[in-house]
């Protein structure tokens, strides 16, 4: 794994998604330090695969981590694979940012977050 997680700071975007990729086959203690490090990727794509697997993991641990890099961040795409991860994973810091989202001057953004806030109500039976 530490082969695998060195290969992180190559400088080619798809070397660093592939790092991404094989985090699945990876303890959690080596992945997650990755893939939150990957939050802040200077490449958008780095940044939406590593979303991605966080949603997929249901990583309850990064929805903090998750929130801050969303706030930060300038391309919407990135922004909205960042609110369906928080959709996906759910809990109360969660819902709170994707209310914080509904006023955002982006018609798609608002329409993620409220997809996603109806995700976490659906979940929560509300």
């Amino acid at each position: 794994a530490t082969a695998i997680t060195n290969q992180f700071t190559d400088s080619d975007q798809d070397v660093r998604i592939a790092v991404i990729e094989a985090s699945n086959s990876m303890k959690e203690e080596v992945t997650r330090p990755l893939l939150l490090q990957a939050l802040y990727d200077a490449d958008p794509w780095v940044r939406i695969r590593c979303l991605e697997k966080l949603s997929q993991r249901s990583a309850h641990w990064s929805v903090e981590k998750l929130v801050e890099c969303i706030g930060q961040e300038e391309d919407p795409l990135v922004i909205m694979k960042g609110i369906e991860a928080l959709g996906a994973i759910g809990g109360e810091i969660a819902f709170r940012a994707l209310l914080s989202q509904l006023n955002n001057g982006d018609a798609d953004i608002q329409a993620a977050a409220e997809s996603a806030i109806e995700k976490i109500r659906t979940r929560a039976g509300e």
